[in-house]
């Protein structure tokens, strides 16, 4: 489930990137992008070792929510952290 939170979440942010382009979305869409191509790499190594694709349980539910969520706030403490700096610098 993580897989599928990650990756909904990465092309929503992708599209949004594309229509109006800001570092903030650009940084969001990359770790998102990140997140997704290792629960990926993840799944591949589950289904090679006999186990599933898709783990549906709810603590995966949770795991790919509060990655979601983490990547928001690291996100935009960035973001705030160069709004400062910037506002220093002037």
């Amino acid at each position: 489930m993580c897989l599928i939170i990650t990756a909904i979440a990465f092309v929503l942010c992708y599209i949004l990137n594309k229509r109006s382009y800001s570092d903030f979305k650009s940084l969001l869409t990359v770790i998102l992008g990140s997140s997704a191509l290792m629960w990926t790499v993840d799944c591949t190594f589950a289904l090679v070792n006999d186990g599933e694709f898709f783990d549906l349980s709810l603590d995966d539910t949770y795991l790919g929510l509060s990655v979601v969520l983490v990547a928001l706030v690291f996100t935009s403490l960035v973001a705030a952290i160069k709004k400062v700096v910037a506002l220093k610098a002037n």
